[in-house]
């Protein structure tokens, strides 16, 4: 746990704005911790909110939980194995192709 809080800790001094990674997604104790750049995370989040089921989504009330500035859904009942992930990648691809905007140089 404190290599993992180090990594972030280190990676959020390092990144520029927007770019320092934060969890979305707490699959549970098999499933993980899902992180993207804090730019995206509102996107991932609302595709995942889409993909499962709200009665699986533990804090889809009130309970909202957050960690390291960012909110995280905590899923009880799902925990991905590679047929649900593969689902998943594909609804936050198609989140990512609906919002994300090409940027000149």
């Amino acid at each position: 746990q404190e290599g993992f809080h180090r990594f972030l800790c280190d990676a959020e001094i390092r990144a520029g704005p927007g770019k320092r990674l934060v969890p979305f997604l707490w699959a549970g104790k098999h499933g993980g911790l899902f992180l993207t750049s804090e730019s995206w995370a509102p996107t991932y989040r609302q595709a995942v909110w889409d993909f499962i089921p709200h009665r699986l989504i533990l804090n889809s009330g009130h309970d909202t939980k957050f960690m390291y500035g960012s909110q995280v859904l905590y899923t009880i009942g799902w925990e991905p194995n590679s047929k649900s992930v593969g689902e998943l990648l594909k609804t936050l691809g198609h989140w990512t192709m609906k919002y994300w905007t090409p940027t000149r140089r």
